[in-house]
């Protein structure tokens, strides 16, 4: 029984983790809004691939919502 709910309590752990976001780092887009064109491919938490991270914030500014970095890769 007690192997049973550590299994449970591990597994929950690592869902509640992967659903936890990563702030982009955003700032230094109020002062140049062009992007690079090097792929560097990234999950948001809207569930679209941006091309790098520089792409997700100008999504974030433009929409004004809440987007984070929910993983490296492709969604």
């Amino acid at each position: 029984m007690a192997m049973h709910l550590w299994v449970i309590t591990l597994t929950l752990t690592a869902l509640l983790a992967m659903d936890r976001g990563e702030w982009p780092i955003c700032e230094h887009m109020a002062e140049s809004p062009n992007c690079p064109q090097t792929p560097n491919l990234i999950c948001g938490t809207d569930g679209v691939t941006y091309k790098n991270e520089c792409y997700l914030c100008v999504t974030r500014i433009k929409t004004k919502k809440d987007i984070q970095i929910l993983k490296d890769g492709k969604c």
